[in-house]
Formats: C-alpha cells, sequence, structure tokens
C-alpha cells in the first residue's frame, strides 16, 4: 500500500517550514561522508589512504639502493687541420639532388641551387664596399669548378637587402620554375645566403652572416633541442650538436667564403702574398671538454617503474570514489539526500570537500615518503609537492565524472580502472608528437600529463640538476615541466565542470534529467516558476478544464464533489513510465496513463499487487524517477522541471532510511517514539522501527506533501504521528 497526504500550514509558521542554508547542508551532507567512511568503514578509509603510499615507499627503499656515479673530464673530438674540396664539397651542397663522383669527374644530376649574395654590388659600383665585394667574388669564382652548364657567376642572385631576400623567400612563387640561366625570371630556391654586414676600407676586416637552406639538414640552434642544463656527455652533445655541422655544408661554405677573403685579404696588403699558404693554412675544429660531472642513474632505470607503481597505488582510491558515488545513486540515497533538502551543488561540494580531506591526507603522506627516501634527491621539494598535489586533485575529480556515466557500480568499477590504465599509458604516445601544443593538449588526460612530465623529470635528475625555479619553465623535447602542474590544474576544473554537467544531462535510471541544452535556457539562469501563478479567475476556468478532461478518461471515478474554485493539491495527467533494456531491445510500461487529483487535507492510498507500479508511480512524483510521458504538477510546480522548489516542502518516507538532519533528532525520535534508540545505527533497528523513523523523516520541515511508501506497521502510528 501506498499512500498520499497533503495537508495545510500557515505561512506564519516559520520554524516548521524552514529550508536548510547552503553551507549548513553542506557540512551536514559532509558529516555524512565523514560517518559513513570512517566510522562505518575504518578499515576500508585506512587501506585506501595508504594504499599508494605503500609504493611510494617501495620507489624511496629502491632510491636507497641506486648509489650516483661520477663521471671524469671529458676531452672534446679534434680537428687539427679541416680542409674542404673546394671543387666538390662546396658545390655539390647546393645541388638539389646529389652528384656522381667517378674517377674524379663530378656529373650533376639535379639543378643548383641559388647562392644569395646581400648587398648586390652593381647598385652603388663606386662605393668601396660594393668594390670589395666584386673582388672577392672574383677570387670566389677563382676557386669555383664549372659542373656542366653552370658557372658560378650563373648561380648567383643579387638581392639590395636582407627585406628584399625576405620578400623572394616568402614569395608564393618560390621554387616554382628552377631556370637554367640567371635571367631574373625563375624562382629558383636559395641553397646558401651570403649576407656582407660590414668591410673596413683597405679590406683587411670583414664581417658577414651565412644563411644556409634548412633543407640540407644544418643543425638547429633551438634551445628545446640541443641546449639544456642536464645533458652532459660528450658523446650525446657532439652527435646531437657540433658534429652536424662536420656533416652539412654549414662548415664546407664557411672554409670556402674564410678561405676566399684570406685570399683576397693578401692580394690588398701591401705585403708580397703567396696565396698557396692560405689555402693549405691549417684550420682547427675543436671541442670544449667537459669537466667531471655526478650522473644519478636511478631514474633512468626506473622512470617506467615510477609511473606503474603510481598508477597502482592509486587504482584502489580511484575506483572506490567511483564505485561510492555510483553506489549512493544506484540505492537513490543520492536522490534521497535531495528529497531532505540538498540541492545539486550541496551534494557535489560535500563530496568535493570530503574527497579533498581524503585524498590531501594520501598525497601529503606520500610526498613525505619521496621526501624522507630522496626519491627526487635534486629537485626543489615545493615544486615536487606542488606536482604531486595537483596531480592528485586531478585524478580525485576523474574519478566522480567517471561516475556519472553508469548506473551499475560494478560496471564503474571496471571502467574506471581502466581508465586509469589506459590513460596513464597513452601518455607514452606523446614521443610521436612534433608541437608543444600537441603535448599539451595530449595532458587534457591527466594520467598521460603524469607520464610526460615524468620523462622529463627523469632527465633532470639523471643530469643531478633536478627540477628548481630556474629548471620548471625550461622547454626540452617540446615540453616544461611547469606545463603539468598547470594541466593539472586545469584538468581538475575541467573535469568538475563536466561532472555536475553530466550528473544533470546523462540518462540515468534515477533522478530527473534535464535537456543537453539547459544551460542556454533563461530558466535556468533567473530561477524562473515552470508554472505560471493563476487568480481566482483562472483557477476556476482552469479547474473546469481539468475536471472535463478526467471525466474523458478511461475508467473515471468521481469520489466526491469539489469546489471548482479549489486548486488540487496534486495533478496528474496521463502519466506512463517505460523501462527500455538496451540488450534486448525490449519496453517494459510500469505506469500506464495515470491521471488524478490530491486536494489539501486528503490521504490518498494505492493499492495494488506487488509490481503493479505504486513504487514507481511516487518515484516520478518525487523526481526519484523521470516521467517518460504525461506531465504532474506539486502545490502548482511542475514536477519535470521544478522539483527543487516542490522538495522544499515535500516529505516522503521511502522503503529505506535516509540520513536525518541533527537539528530535527531528538524531536523526530520523540515523535516516533524511538528516543532510547538514539545512539543505534539504523541498521541495528527492527523493521517496524526503521519504518517508524522513515515516517519520521518525511515530517521534518513542516512538509506540506508527504508520500508513504509501503506503511506496514500499524495505523494507529500512522494517525499519531500525522496528526502530531
Amino acid at each position: 500500500m501506498s499512500e498520499f497526504k497533503t495537508q495545510l500550514f500557515e505561512e506564519t509558521d516559520e520554524n516548521e517550514n524552514k529550508i536548510v542554508g547552503f553551507w549548513s547542508m553542506t557540512w551536514l551532507l559532509i558529516w555524512k561522508n565523514y560517518v559513513s567512511h570512517c566510522k562505518r568503514a575504518q578499515f576500508a578509509f585506512i587501506f585506501k589512504i595508504l594504499c599508494p603510499v605503500f609504493f611510494f615507499v617501495i620507489l624511496a627503499l629502491l632510491r636507497l639502493a641506486v648509489p650516483t656515479a661520477n663521471v671524469a673530464t671529458q676531452y672534446g673530438f679534434e680537428f687539427d687541420n679541416y680542409n674542404a674540396d673546394l671543387r666538390i664539397d662546396v658545390q655539390s651542397d647546393l645541388c638539389s639532388s646529389h652528384y656522381d663522383f667517378t674517377f674524379g669527374n663530378v656529373t650533376a644530376i639535379g639543378d643548383p641551387m641559388y647562392v644569395a649574395i646581400v648587398p648586390n654590388p652593381n647598385t652603388d659600383p663606386s662605393s668601396l664596399l660594393s668594390q670589395h665585394i666584386r673582388g672577392l667574388l672574383h677570387i670566389m669564382q677563382k676557386n669555383w669548378r664549372n659542373f656542366s652548364d653552370f658557372s658560378f657567376c650563373e648561380l648567383i642572385k643579387f638581392f639590395d637587402s636582407s627585406e628584399d631576400l625576405y620578400q623572394y623567400l616568402t614569395s608564393n612563387y618560390y621554387g616554382y620554375g628552377w631556370n637554367l640561366k640567371n635571367t631574373g625570371e625563375g624562382y629558383r630556391p636559395v641553397g646558401l645566403a651570403i649576407e656582407f654586414k660590414s668591410v673596413s676600407d683597405d679590406g683587411q676586416q670583414w664581417s658577414y652572416s651565412l644563411r644556409v637552406n634548412q633543407s640540407t639538414q644544418i643543425p638547429s640552434t633551438d634551445s628545446g633541442n640541443i641546449v639544456d642544463s642536464f645533458t652532459k656527455d660528450l658523446t650525446t652533445l657532439w652527435y646531437e650538436g657540433a658534429g652536424g655541422y662536420i656533416s652539412s655544408p654549414f662548415l664546407n661554405w664557411q672554409y670556402f667564403v674564410d678561405t676566399s677573403i684570406a685570399q683576397y685579404v693578401g692580394n690588398v696588403s701591401a705585403q708580397s702574398y703567396d696565396s698557396h699558404y692560405t689555402t693549405k693554412m691549417a684550420k682547427g675544429y675543436h671541442v670544449f671538454p667537459i669537466t667531471e660531472y655526478v650522473t644519478d642513474p636511478y631514474w633512468p632505470n626506473l622512470d617506467f617503474l615510477f609511473v606503474l607503481f603510481v598508477v597502482i597505488g592509486f587504482v584502489y582510491p580511484f575506483a572506490q570514489v567511483t564505485s561510492h558515488l555510483i553506489q549512493e545513486k544506484a540505492l537513490q540515497t543520492k536522490e534521497g539526500m535531495k528529497m531532505m533538502g540538498a540541492t545539486v551543488m550541496t551534494y557535489w561540494a560535500s563530496w568535493y570537500c570530503w574527497l579533498w580531506f581524503e585524498w590531501t591526507l594520501t598525497m601529503v603522506l606520500c610526498f613525505v615518503a619521496m621526501y624522507v627516501g630522496h626519491v627526487c634527491k635534486y629537485s626543489d621539494g615545493f615544486l615536487i609537492f606542488a606536482w604531486l598535489y595537483c596531480f592528485g586533485m586531478s585524478i580525485m575529480a576523474l574519478a566522480t565524472l567517471a561516475s556519472t556515466l553508469f548506473d551499475n557500480s560494478r560496471m564503474g568499477l571496471v571502467f574506471a580502472i581502466l581508465v586509469l590504465l589506459v590513460t596513464t599509458f597513452a601518455g607514452y604516445a606523446h614521443s610521436a608528437l612534433d608541437t608543444e601544443n600537441q603535448k599539451n593538449g595530449l595532458c587534457l588526460l591527466s594520467p598521460a600529463c603524469l607520464t610526460i612530465s615524468v620523462s622529463l623529470l627523469t632527465e633532470f635528475e639523471s643530469g643531478a640538476v633536478g627540477i628548481n625555479w630556474l629548471t620548471v619553465s625550461e622547454e626540452y623535447d617540446k615540453f616544461r615541466f611547469g606545463t603539468s602542474i598547470w594541466m593539472f590544474c586545469i584538468d581538475t576544473c575541467l573535469y568538475i565542470v563536466l561532472t555536475l554537467y553530466l550528473d544533470r544531462v546523462w540518462p540515468s535510471r534515477y533522478g530527473q534529467r534535464l535537456p543537453w541544452y539547459f544551460l542556454f535556457t533563461k530558466q535556468f539562469w533567473c530561477d524562473l516558476r515552470s508554472s505560471t501563478v493563476h487568480t481566482t479567475q483562472d483557477v476556476a476556468t482552469s479547474s473546469l478544464e481539468r475536471i472535463s478532461s478526467l471525466a474523458d478518461k478511461n475508467g473515471y471515478e468521481k469520489v466526491k464533489e469539489v469546489d471548482v474554485t479549489t486548486r488540487p493539491m496534486i495533478q496528474v495527467r496521463d502519466l506512463y513510465k517505460v523501462f527500455q533494456d538496451p540488450l534486448q531491445r525490449s519496453q517494459v510500461k510500469a505506469v500506464n496513463g495515470v491521471s488524478l487529483d490530491i486536494y489539501s487535507g486528503e490521504v490518498f492510498c494505492l493499492l495494488g499487487h506487488n509490481g503493479a507500479g505504486k513504487t514507481t508511480c511516487i518515484g516520478m512524483l518525487t523526481g526519484l524517477l523521470t516521467i517518460t510521458e504525461g506531465h504532474a504538477f506539486i502545490s502548482g510546480h511542475n514536477v519535470s522541471t521544478d522539483m527543487p522548489r516542490i522538495r522544499t516542502t515535500l516529505g516522503v518516507c521511502p522503503q529505506k532510511v535516509f540520513f536525518l538532519v541533527p537539528a530535527e533528532i531528538d524531536k523526530t525520535l520523540n515523535t516516533c517514539g524511538l528516543e532510547d534508540k538514539k545512539y543505534y545505527f539504523p541498521m541495528q533497528l527492527s523493521g517496524g522501527q526503521k519504518r517508524k523513523l522513515s515516517l519520521g523523516i518525511a515530517f521534518i520541515g513542516g512538509s506540506q506533501v508527504v508520500f508513504l511508501d509501503e506503511v506496514t506497521f500499524y495505523p494507529s502510528h500512522i494517525f499519531d504521528i500525522t496528526s502530531t
């Protein structure tokens, strides 16, 4: 048997009909979480806190077992007499493809690129700069060996300034038309640009710059590639940096220009000069030695193990957060708390406050294990704590987000574990990303962000530099360690916003769902009432229409005469509820077109066998279930769109016990005759006592409409409580 009871309260009775404030309700829900987690499940709570700490302790013990190593001074590679073959090396560097060196002959395969000269010596031929440049070009032409149809003069293209060269390089036609002769009409690519900055009047001091086509594999000077604070191995530095100048055309061209300048200086010198000495002059290429340094093999050997231990350690608390939230939804505890005055915001605020306490305690203990064990021996403690703490908050928020997608706790538990594992190891895909923005985008998955940041931490720690305030923003491999801290914070906020949104719109068997666009509705932002307040005449007109519509229904039963000007407390029209099985693609119609009116002061009973839909009907009217079809109004408010307003004057006695507001405990227990059970947990009460307690809870706050579901104890008790 299910029963509806409506009653009237005076508007001035403030003590009976009051609404608990936001912070008061949030604090009550935090207290509820404390009782359910700390008092009722102490072992699970302790294990959830200490599980990650255990794995961090193991990492700390491994740290003690791996000593640092000292590397002796390394002396650089030396080329005492670098001498390029001007007839082969320099000219082949301009070729678009390659050259065939057969029996000492040079055969061009592909077209050579331009040699750009800045400035143009023909623009102002009388200036000393132009005269010196022409003299130098004459010597360079002598050192040049013509390939087939191309002479040095045909490969030169003059530009008046750097701006003219830039416009040529950025032209839409650049690279179109490899004209065989330098007619000025083609847009052949530039292989080398020689820009003369200044020349002394006597022609003995030159300042110039070389700009080489990037396609010739010139080593980059990007600080993110070859310049960092932790790479100290000489071989690595050679092959990633200085060694590239030997294998690339740059050094050949520098040798060619410097040799030509030396010959020109000898020609203009007053002293006698033999050009043989300039071409045979030893030109060394030396690399600075690397002084003795310390290397730490812990992180290079255990960086993957660190990520693995972190993800394993946090699997249990991560899954527990998701599981607890889904269980509250599946057991309808969440909706029951909303009936007791909680709102969506107070519910989630209480959970996030409690989870913040739990995870802060966990992350502090994990950091202590790392700090005592010198896991990050060379890094700044505050930065490592901020990094670890922000990571913990982000995966905590990710766990709450995962809970909004499921109604079954087991499925949610498996999904949460898979999400944590997959997103963590997805971070190793960062090596395939080419830009910093792409890696920052991958960091929107906070576990993946951890993986990327650990790879960076490994480099700094292995070089005995660590993460500090100088290196936290240093770029390496298109990523910065400081970015990971900011991305953890962004992820946390993003996951919380998505949780609040999906909690209202994601399809679920429990609670009411809003349309996906509810954020763009005027009612959401302005808190407008979904139903309009009518005048007395309007009420009379709508009541006549309502009674007429009820009379047209099949099975309509007129119980008593009513005043057409009196507005019903509860109005239900064509109420349907259909449950659908997505796997079997079948439908079950639990409520089939119910229509009824209930007035203030009436007690209305729903009678029917088990499975008739009584509880389902009450669930729709109280917001536990979404209405499939039809309309329902309570106190003039639409059940589908205005449930928060309805619940301020609504009481429900469900088939299970929800938490009790502390301020109302004594009064409710006295009313129900359970004064001697004040310090008992609800599960310690008998079945009848639980029903009494549920009934008492339903009347808290001066409820004007009360729904009693499966009231099985004596009617006298019901009469005593309701009359009180």
